[in-house]
């Protein structure tokens, strides 16, 4: 059984986009955590396509 999804945040999130880049703020994800992320998820793709486990 999948796990539902966990409610977001996303106004306050593109809040901190918009604050960080008129440089009033630091940017609310830092690069590495976003390119973590990123990796994750295609990890799932090429899986989920393949059939196979990816490691990551």
């Amino acid at each position: 059984m999948p796990h539902p999804p966990l409610p977001g945040a996303y106004q306050e999130f593109y809040l901190g986009i918009a604050e960080a880049v008129r440089g009033h703020a630091p940017v609310p994800v830092e690069a590495r955590d976003a390119v973590a992320t990123l990796t994750v998820l295609e990890a799932a793709r090429l899986s989920a396509r393949n059939r196979q486990v990816v490691t990551v």
